[in-house]
């Protein structure tokens, strides 16, 4: 860590950056692997590990993505 991702949410896809990884157990036995993520715009997210693509940052998708949320950002 840190690690470029794409996050897949409801909204569609989003540049982050996993900063923290962790796996729990829950009530009725299930792992669950979960990611605290920062995204472009400095707010920070907890999402699972099954909804997201590791990438490298020199990843086109990826940096575009980042461009995006920080031009829109400005607006």
């Amino acid at each position: 860590l840190p690690q470029p991702l794409i996050w897949w949410d409801d909204d569609g896809e989003q540049a982050a950056v996993a900063v923290q990884a962790e796996r729990h157990t829950g009530p009725d036995g299930e792992i669950m692997e979960v990611l605290g993520v920062i995204l472009p715009d400095g707010e920070a997210a907890v999402v699972l590990l099954e909804d997201v693509d590791l990438v490298d940052d020199t990843d086109p998708t990826w940096r575009d993505l980042v461009a995006r949320a920080v031009d829109g950002a400005e607006d």
